[in-house]
């Protein structure tokens, strides 16, 4: 030892054991350790507290354990080429670390994503350790803040029950969060995420989930697992299908689906009651349809930048609560629907859309909609009850729009009795008004 020095070098030492002299000299601040043949690191180590250099590269050390994270002033850490699996989130205790070296480790937990930051870049050496053909020493040591800011999220998240791993260039999601099955929120926005994975499962008592800003283009049907979800947000992936499971989410009150690649609606969703915000902006939405109406709480829906063709902009310009009451009203006269498997029956046969400031008589009423994610030119028809218009009905009413004609079309309603178009501006009924032989009141 040099003890003016305080520093202690017994590298290529054929020992399978720190001397226990080591650990009487309490002053020192370097214990150089490469090359020999220990397996385990001694708790006894902690007794030095003063150290803040410790190497044990090219030895045979399965676990960094625990205890370590008490040496505090730690500013280097090496293992080079040992048999460490796993840093343990207590770890990031040791906050004056400048370099933490565990290259050449089996390390699986935390993931390659966080331990390429600290590993030495290809064509510098990874230690003073030398190994031939690396190049030479870096005089850039990679920081350890990442890691530690991995290790600290994990730790946190055992008390809180809030785990935030965001902007970590996560490629698939860290198994690490598996061994927190409390967890209530996790927050993992900004990473790289391509899909959520089975394992989410392993966290059923979610309550927040939020991965905006990844590359999800898969979600796992194990999601629905995930019951008490109430906020959900999936912004900025590259989503084209909602997930068909929605319905799962009965507590949900607030889901992003935002700047994705969406072109219709799941219908499951409009099974999730209580949602209150509704975000699918910047996507491909050609319609809002009429089920949505069944959110009866949702105060807040941001459709912005979506080709939406339905409903028409008459109702669009008026705002949510224009077009709730409108699709309140078209729902309570839902035609019914014959095709296989999506059976039902008709709802009502007396429709009134008065006061609605309506320039034109909504094509779901006398012709239906087109396929959903598409538009009358794909010439396809939708296989839901809005592919003919609403042709059972008996009654409309129109009254106080904006209406100059009423289109030829509305003889399709073929079974219609009562009319009613006061308060328009309608100068030219079309000659098609006169084959409904039904219609027996007439009110301009």
């Amino acid at each position: 030892e040099a003890e003016e020095e305080k520093v202690c070098v017994l590298s290529d030492f054929n020992l399978s054991e720190i001397p226990s002299e080591v650990f009487s000299l309490t002053s020192l601040r370097c214990l150089e350790l490469n090359r020999m043949e220990l397996s385990v690191i001694p708790e006894a180590i902690t007794v030095l507290s003063d150290l803040t250099s410790l190497s044990f590269s090219q030895n045979h050390i399965q676990e960094l354990p625990i205890f370590l994270s008490t040496l505090t002033n730690l500013t280097e850490l090496e293992l080079i080429r040992n048999k460490v699996t796993v840093l343990y989130p207590e770890l990031h205790a040791l906050t004056n670390l400048i370099t933490l070296n565990v290259f050449s480790n089996p390390i699986n937990s935390p993931p390659f994503e966080i331990i390429k930051t600290i590993l030495p870049k290809r064509g510098e050496s990874s230690s003073k350790v030398g190994f031939p053909g690396q190049g030479q020493l870096s005089k850039q040591t990679p920081s350890p803040h990442v890691v530690l800011s991995f290790l600290r999220a994990l730790l946190v998240a055992r008390s809180s029950l809030s785990l935030s791993l965001s902007n970590f260039e996560l490629i698939q999601w860290p198994r690490e969060s598996y061994d927190l099955p409390e967890l209530r929120q996790i927050c993992m926005d900004e990473n790289l995420l391509r899909a959520i994975p089975d394992g989410i499962a392993n966290l059923s008592r979610l309550t927040s989930i939020s991965l905006v800003g990844n590359h999800i283009k898969v979600i796992s049907d194990m999601l629905s697992e995930v019951t008490g979800l109430t906020f959900l947000n999936l912004e900025r992936n590259r989503l084209e299908t909602m997930p068909s499971f929605m319905a799962s989410f009965p507590r949900l009150r607030t889901v992003s689906f935002a700047n994705n690649l969406l072109t219709v609606f799941d219908p499951s969703l409009f099974q999730c009651s209580h949602i209150e915000s509704l975000s699918i902006r910047g996507n491909k939405m050609r319609e809002i349809p009429p089920e949505i109406a069944s959110l009866y709480q949702l105060s807040d829906l941001d459709y912005r930048n979506n080709p939406i063709i339905f409903p028409p902009e008459d109702i669009l310009s008026q705002g949510l609560a224009v077009m709730m009451k409108f699709y309140v009203n078209i729902m309570s006269c839902a035609p019914a629907c014959s095709f296989r498997d999506m059976e039902q029956d008709a709802r009502g046969d007396k429709l009134c859309l008065d006061s609605f400031a309506l320039a034109r008589l909504p094509l779901i009423v006398f012709r239906g909609l087109p396929r959903p994610g598409e538009d009358w030119s794909e010439q396809r028809v939708r296989r839901d009850r809005w592919a003919y218009g609403m042709t059972q009905l008996a009654s409309l009413s129109i009254q106080g729009n904006m209406l100059e004609e009423l289109p030829d079309g509305i003889s399709r309603i073929a079974r219609l009795s009562s009319l009613l178009c006061s308060l328009n501006e309608i100068r030219v009924l079309p000659e098609s008004l006169g084959t409904l032989t039904s219609l027996r009141m007439l009110d301009l």
